[in-house]
């Protein structure tokens, strides 16, 4: 199959190999199906044509799952990637054989059997792999993960090691998904990539990555389908925390008691939600013909006065100054 030819479907898995592909055209061919199964990268390598890799790819809910196997090359999203193509998931890669550095964040996490390691689309990484290299990759929208961990920026790039009994435990089921999902119908798959993520969470908390304490079943299904709320309707101006609490079943002061281990409020979070909307749709260049205003009106907020505010606020500087420094710092591609 000709790189060029590269399709991607609804179908349960799908094998992807340099083995019958030109010489020449092998790391181009492995490039169209990064950015395919992932999102957009680059594919560095030193000798084209002795390169092989395999990518065999499935799904399991909402969680991308992915076999690779590559000789040495590196794999980097940069600036330029990022602000072609706009991604809301993170990577977590899990080293089943060989040994790769992941860059992100001024942080450097070197993986070998059995280590795994979070990456995030939204902002600029390296992987490097080494000859021999075989790793699980999981694609996870960054939501599920939030949910269960508040923010994410801290994980980037730091190695979750085996030495740890629960992170041991959350590998050796993690790397079992991949090629065992294809038969399962949508109501198992959901509840099982749910637990895949509860399991990955409690090995996350463990290794004190993060400052989140780990919700009790009930608890934590209460603050995902609240969380869940506040995403579908943070963006209607009436959108109050009292429909939030409501929609999601719960009253106000147990909502509030929910997101205080993440460090904030129901009003807090819904305005946050609605900010975010805000800057990403500020960032994306395919949003550049709907005015400031549009955008803030769109995304919950009635004054575009009390929304500048409220982003200058959140980001550190005024909407317009924000979306005239992205487009500079992605003008070029």
């Amino acid at each position: 199959m000709s790189h060029k030819e590269l399709k991607l479907n609804n179908a349960a898995n799908h094998h992807f190999s340099t083995e019958d592909v030109h010489p020449r055209d092998r790391v181009s061919y492995m490039q169209d199906v990064a950015c395919k199964t992932y999102v957009e990268v680059g594919c560095h390598v030193a000798n084209h044509s002795d390169f092989f890799a395999t990518i065999i790819s499935s799904q399991l809910a909402m969680i991308g799952l992915s076999h690779v196997k590559t000789d040495p090359c590196i794999v980097s999203r940069t600036k330029s990637n990022i602000h072609g193509t706009m991604s809301d998931d993170i990577l977590l890669s899990l080293q089943l054989e060989g040994h790769s550095k992941l860059e992100q964040d001024n942080r450097q996490a070197l993986l070998g059997p059995g280590e795994f390691a979070f990456y995030d689309t939204e902002r600029p990484y390296e992987l490097h792999t080494e000859r021999g290299t075989s790793q699980i990759v999981l694609k996870i929208p960054r939501a599920s993960l939030e949910a269960r961990l508040g923010s994410l920026y801290n994980l980037t790039a730091h190695t979750l090691s085996s030495s740890n009994p629960l992170s041991s435990i959350a590998f050796e089921f993690l790397k079992q998904l991949p090629g065992k999902v294809e038969t399962l119908s949508p109501t198992p798959a959901q509840q099982l990539a749910e637990r895949a993520l509860d399991i990955l969470t409690l090995a996350v908390t463990t290794e004190g990555k993060t400052q989140n304490i780990y919700q009790s079943g009930g608890r934590l299904k209460s603050l995902l389908r609240l969380k869940s709320v506040i995403n579908n309707h943070a963006n209607d101006p009436e959108f109050r925390p009292k429909h939030a609490a409501q929609y999601a079943g719960i009253s106000v002061r147990y909502a509030n008691q929910l997101l205080s281990e993440d460090g904030t409020t129901l009003e807090q979070y819904i305005y946050a939600q609605r900010l975010e909307m805000c800057r990403k749709r500020l960032a994306d260049p395919h949003a550049h013909l709907n005015s400031i205003t549009e955008i803030a009106h769109a995304n919950g907020f009635n004054c575009a006065a009390h929304f500048s505010r409220k982003f200058k606020e959140a980001f550190g500087q005024s909407p317009n100054a924000y979306r005239a420094e992205q487009k500079q710092k992605y003008s070029v591609r």
